[in-house]
């Protein structure tokens, strides 16, 4: 596949929407895809770091005219996009025409509304945006928001129909070192030895010298070994080495790559309640979260609600002695620390590229017979908490009595057990029980996969293999659990109706699969 990606970074942006959209595009170049990015020539641009990674890159050099949002049409961050937004498509669209019309185009810009992504449609497949404002309309197929939700329904009225929605910090999209590190992260005692600050790539306020000072006036700096973590498009590097100079032991690391390992071996940060947040969760790192913008405000009352960060409030209202005495508080009370860290740590697993690469190719979603070898994985998936809290019998399966049963359905002529694989990878199985003219569909996906809109594709895949290759089977049937709501939906966004008294036995009918979006199935 081709993905294209229209996202900045800029002193005044900072660098967590390109950083993320790397990560992304590692993940999908790694299966085989192309990618290209267009961006901005601002000022603390990161073009050549995604150069350095081996991404095409189409620059959009600062226009002319500088928009200022205006109070009835557009986005509050209008002037964060360089130029004019009909010029900006304009330029976009010539450049993905040069390129050849690709799969994706991927949004992660606060400027760009509906107006701009519209009229990208002659020029790309499908859209995805990645939002976590909820403050403008948008015409995309699919919309991610990695931060937690204080009401899941906010993105109602600004997207079209049947646009899919991938919600939380599940879908976060962190680089393979954090999922990777993540196993080997021991536990955190809750003793403040190493201090990791962090407060973005662009920090134009200059807060990292308040958190400095705090840490100063907490009187923990001659114990601490500090880590400061800052961009190359930081204007202040000089007065924060200054400023660390007066740590008996500290290191300033300059646009490193190592952020992963540095969080991992840390027992504190301090930074920002934005794209770190999730990769801070991913190890269990306790943290004291600011917010350096708007959009981060809500993210770090979330995770507060949560108890899995402790979240100061607006930076501009953060004062170096408000830091040292919650530092001084943690030091003296290290059960506070695991506690956040244990919380932290259930918010995100780190997995999010994986899914939101196994989302962009669901549209070559493959079938297979079962195999031997698939034995034990369907058994994991059917005696997860997560599957058998929507089977008709909850109870958990034992595993020779699963082998047992699992060798009668590939012997058995009547029945047929198929896997749903994207890119070569289980996501999910179907079985169908046939008797005479018809076929009862059995179906549930790996737990991991939930939530990604596979279910109804899944069903109405196998829905098809069957009916070409058994055309004696003329109707398809299946039960579904009353309060299974998310599998009642992905049956009938496959074509599945009732057409009797019980509402729970569905059939199928070909021509009512509608292709919108799909929960989980089982």
């Amino acid at each position: 596949m081709r993905i294209a990606f229209r996202v900045d970074a800029s002193i005044m942006i900072g660098s967590g929407h390109v950083m993320r959209c790397l990560t992304l595009a590692d993940a999908l170049r790694a299966k085989g895809d192309e990618t290209l990015f267009l961006c901005r020539e601002f000022p603390g641009n990161l073009n050549a770091e995604i150069e350095k990674r081996g991404h095409a890159l189409h620059r959009l050099p600062v226009g002319a005219q500088q928009t200022q949002a205006s109070e009835t049409t557009d986005p509050t961050h209008a002037s964060w996009l360089g130029d004019d937004w009909p010029s900006d498509a304009a330029a976009c669209a010539a450049a993905l025409d040069a390129w050849a019309c690709p799969d994706w185009l991927v949004v992660d810009h606060y400027a760009i509304d509906r107006r701009w992504q519209s009229p990208m449609r002659p020029h790309c497949n499908k859209i995805m945006v990645i939002d976590d404002l909820a403050d403008r309309p948008h015409d995309c197929d699919l919309l991610l928001d990695q931060n937690l939700q204080s009401h899941a329904e906010r993105y109602r009225a600004l997207l079209p129909p049947g646009c899919r929605r991938l919600l939380g910090p599940r879908f976060a999209l962190l680089r393979p070192e954090f999922q990777q590190l993540r196993p080997g992260t021991p536990p955190r005692t809750g003793q403040i030895r190493r201090l990791l600050v962090f407060l973005g790539g662009g920090d134009p306020e200059n807060f990292t010298a308040t958190v400095l000072q705090g840490v100063l006036a907490s009187g923990l700096g001659p114990t601490l070994h500090l880590d400061l973590a800052i961009g190359a498009a930081n204007p202040h590097r000089p007065a924060l080495e200054a400023l660390s100079r007066q740590f008996p032991s500290a290191r300033i690391h300059v646009q490193t790559p190592d952020v992963a390992a540095l969080m991992a071996s840390a027992d504190l940060m301090i930074g920002a309640a934005g794209t770190t947040t999730w990769e801070r969760c991913c190890l269990g790192l306790p943290s004291l979260l600011v917010s350096l913008a708007d959009n981060q405000r809500e993210n770090g009352r979330q995770i507060a609600r949560r108890r899995a960060a402790l979240y100061l409030g607006d930076a501009a209202s953060v004062s170096a002695d408000r830091i040292g005495t919650v530092l001084r508080k943690l030091a003296a009370r290290p059960e506070l620390s695991r506690r956040i860290a244990r919380r932290a740590c259930d918010v995100t697993a780190g997995c999010g590229a994986e899914l939101l690469a196994l989302t962009l190719h669901a549209d070559q979603l493959q079938l297979r017979r079962a195999r031997p070898d698939d034995c034990e994985r369907i058994w994991r998936w059917r005696n997860d908490p997560r599957t058998r809290q929507s089977a008709f019998d909850p109870r958990p399966i034992d595993l020779a009595a699963h082998r047992r049963w699992y060798q009668g359905v590939l012997d058995n002529p009547r029945q047929t057990l198929l896997i749903g694989a994207i890119l070569d990878q289980a996501v999910g199985v179907l079985r169908y029980d046939v008797d005479e003219e018809s076929a009862e569909i059995s179906v549930y996906l790996d737990p991991e996969r939930h939530g990604l809109g596979l279910g109804g594709q899944l069903i109405a895949a196998g829905s098809r293999l069957i009916r070409d290759a058994l055309p004696a089977v003329t109707d398809l049937v299946a039960r579904v659990r009353p309060e299974n709501a998310a599998s009642l939906k992905a049956f009938r966004d496959a074509g599945y109706r009732a057409e009797d008294a019980d509402p729970l036995t569905l059939h199928w009918h070909p021509n009512g699969f509608t292709g919108a979006d799909a929960g989980p199935g089982h």
